[in-house]
């Protein structure tokens, strides 16, 4: 669906390409690295970027006739997938009636539609909450509630720039340049674009609400190549030119090139094999095939793997043996652990990682098992400016030479069992 729906936009958008970009266009929508990794994602962000990006598709079209019912409907759906949809379809009929100046008409021909999907959506909701409900309305209460009513967002605070950063690295550095660079030649150039208009809003808006997060910019993600080879389209085209000579810009346009290409082509490589929730599923895959006994997780600053969308609880890999504890410190940590027959196992975030080795220095034999995501990956991807997160898997144990410092008997040692109590001797 996602490849249907980009090659639809490109074919409609395609006249407004230089002729001699056009194959690169093509490439540059399907086989952009992060187009693949983010379409392979079932989630509201991507399906209200996709039915949006539709809707673009036929108001740029340059046949004369717009279907205007067409593209309210699909506006409609975009917006019951994503609510935050509401800012790109409100600016784009503020430009409508500013900018492209469209008839009342024709407006109406576009609303009837929109509200009527939104309608459908709302009877959805009645069916499913078993009383006339305005989800839409509930939603920016609460997100007014929470930007102006209180003075730290209940869902995290980040600074304005921390949009900035996800556009800068998020993409891979190289890229993540190109696009700063796209987005200020848009402003300084063609403001009044329709597409620059959305983005820019959008990305604006974001920049001033609290709590940020990298998901919240997918919807117009699919915009930008289109943004990108249609700014950029008089310096590609120089730089086919120079291509062509044997000169120091040819060198220099030869390196851009293949700095690009071996990013794009290595990023591409390696999100074949990128794990998805930090590889948390990875986790609880490795825990159910490799212990068979009794285990006991201590999730170190971090949610239990198999429970982490609570109150839904996982169940493919859900092993009845496995028990999970929660701990916020190294001292909760080691009161869990015991010397008996039972695996001890710690969870930990990566970045938790000194934490967890200075048990070694309370009593603690430590092994590292297991990384949700594999170690070359991490550092490759780390080397193209890509922040991933991830954690690690350690079994546990007392050391032989602190349980004797304790006095506990040398035959309990031996069998890995603890002493009997007092009261059973």
């Amino acid at each position: 669906f996602c490849v249907a729906v980009i090659s639809f936009f490109v074919k409609k958008t395609i006249y407004l390409i230089d002729k001699s970009l056009r194959n690169f266009y093509w490439c540059f929508s399907l086989l952009s690295w992060y187009m693949p990794f983010l379409s392979a994602r079932f989630s509201s962000e991507i399906w209200a970027g996709l039915f949006f990006l539709l809707a673009m598709s036929f108001l740029l079209d340059e046949n004369k006739q717009t279907p205007w019912p067409k593209i309210g409907v699909l506006l409609g759906i975009s917006f019951l997938f994503r609510f935050q949809m509401g800012i790109l379809i409100f600016c784009l009929i503020v430009w409508l009636i500013m900018i492209r100046k469209v008839r009342f008409r024709e407006l109406l021909n576009c609303l009837v539609p929109l509200f009527a999907i939104i309608q459908i959506g709302m009877l959805i909701d009645l069916w499913f909450y078993q009383s006339y409900t305005l989800t839409f309305l509930n939603y920016v209460i609460a997100f007014i509630s929470d930007t102006f009513l209180h003075p730290i967002s209940l869902y995290g605070d980040s600074p304005w720039y921390t949009i900035i950063e996800y556009i800068l690295y998020a993409p891979l550095l190289p890229f993540g340049l190109l696009l700063l660079l796209t987005l200020l030649m848009a402003f300084i150039k063609r403001r009044n674009k329709l597409i620059i208009w959305l983005v820019y809003v959008f990305i604006i808006f974001h920049m001033f609400i609290g709590h940020k997060e990298l998901r919240f910019l997918f919807p117009i993600v699919y915009l930008l190549p289109f943004l990108v080879v249609l700014l950029w389209s008089p310096v590609i085209s120089s730089f086919l030119r120079i291509y062509q000579t044997r000169s120091l810009l040819n060198i220099t346009a030869n390196a851009i090139v293949v700095i690009l290409f071996i990013t794009n082509l290595t990023a591409l490589i390696l999100m074949m094999f990128m794990p998805a929730d930090d590889g948390e599923k990875n986790v609880t895959n490795y825990i159910s095939k490799r212990y068979e006994g009794a285990v006991h997780l201590v999730c170190y600053k971090s949610d239990d793997p198999f429970n982490v969308l609570y109150p839904l609880k996982e169940k493919f890999y859900l092993n009845k043996k496995v028990s999970a504890h929660k701990v916020e410190s190294l001292e909760d940590a080691s009161s869990l652990i015991k010397n008996d027959t039972n695996t001890y196992l710690i969870f930990a975030h990566r970045e938790n990682n000194s934490d967890i080795k200075m048990l070694s220095s309370k009593g603690f034999e430590l092994l590292e098992v297991f990384h949700s995501i594999p170690k070359l990956l991490v550092r490759l991807l780390s080397f193209f400016g890509y922040k991933i997160d991830s954690y690690l898997l350690y079994e546990i144990k007392i050391r032989n030479d602190h349980v004797k410092s304790i006095g506990v008997k040398e035959e309990y040692i031996k069998w890995k069992i603890a002493p009997p109590s007092s009261e059973n001797k």
